[in-house]
């Protein structure tokens, strides 16, 4: 039995009972792998060096050459450094290879997005997390696997205090959440 795209043009998704990936219509989802933590740990980050959060990485081995992998990534935590709230990009690390804006200039921190920051007081900067929320589009021309990993690029040193506050006493006003990465690979 055939399952069809589209009955007009007869496209069949099934070749001899599989379903076949070459059949499948541009922008297809080919597969998503995805990494959630919902531990907590910190990072520690040294100024104007790359520095990969390893809690938040995940491996795809895409299936095509030609495939569009879109990459999400979805942070939750607290800069040690306050002024870092508004002096910090997240990218992504592709098995060693930044993937974000080109770089322009030999000065600028270049990335994906900065940390959201929440109008807070001065007395609340150790005790309410920030968060970033981001995405790329990467076409690694590929299928071999890779190995993307949330990373981060800081103009003060500090530590990074994934899914928690810095001070995070056990009371209702220092929050915890859930941070992840995700990997879809799309049909192009």
């Amino acid at each position: 039995m055939a399952v069809t795209i589209d009955g007009t043009t007869g496209v069949s998704l099934v070749q001899d009972g599989v379903i076949t990936q070459a059949n499948l219509p541009s922008g297809s989802i080919l597969q998503v792998q995805h990494t959630q933590f919902t531990g907590t740990n910190t990072v520690s980050v040294t100024a104007n060096t790359e520095a990969l959060v390893t809690d938040l990485a995940v491996s795809i081995t895409p299936v095509s050459t030609s495939s569009i992998l879109k990459l999400e990534a979805m942070v939750c935590g607290e800069h040690g450094t306050a002024s870092n709230v508004y002096n910090s990009v997240w990218y992504f690390d592709r098995s060693g290879t930044k993937v974000a804006a080109p770089q322009v200039g030999s000065n600028r921190r270049v990335g994906i997005a900065i940390t959201n920051t929440v109008g807070i007081p001065a007395t609340d900067a150790a005790s309410t997390p920030e968060m970033v929320n981001y995405s790329y589009f990467d076409t690694p021309a590929t299928t071999s696997e890779i190995t993307y990993t949330v990373a981060l690029l800081v103009a003060n040193s500090e530590t990074w205090h994934l899914n928690k506050t810095v001070t995070d006493s056990d009371t209702t006003s220092y929050e915890r959440g859930t941070s992840y990465i995700c990997v879809t690979e799309i049909k192009a």
